[in-house]
């Protein structure tokens, strides 16, 4: 059986953004929250997700269906719009 990987917020402090290139993340998917670091570059660009959790991911099946690759995309297009608005 296939799981559907919906993404459906994001939140970070845009603030923290250009400061450090270390920013912590919130984000639901498929109705459970998550917390994530991520490391982007002076261009906003993505560069690494890490301490990607999600809460109650019954036998980590949210992240096995590839839920860091759907935030990460997600991530980078918040990412782009943000570095088109410097």
């Amino acid at each position: 059986m296939m799981t559907v990987i919906n993404i459906e917020k994001v939140e970070f402090d845009e603030s923290k953004i250009g400061e450090k290139s270390s920013v912590d993340i919130q984000f639901i998917v498929n109705g459970h929250s998550g917390t994530a670091k991520v490391e982007i570059d002076k261009n906003l660009k993505l560069k690494a997700i890490y301490d990607f959790k999600i809460e109650k991911d019954n036998n980590n099946e949210l992240k096995n269906a590839g839920a860091m690759y759907f935030l990460a995309r997600a991530l980078q297009s918040r990412f782009q719009t943000l570095a088109k608005n410097k």
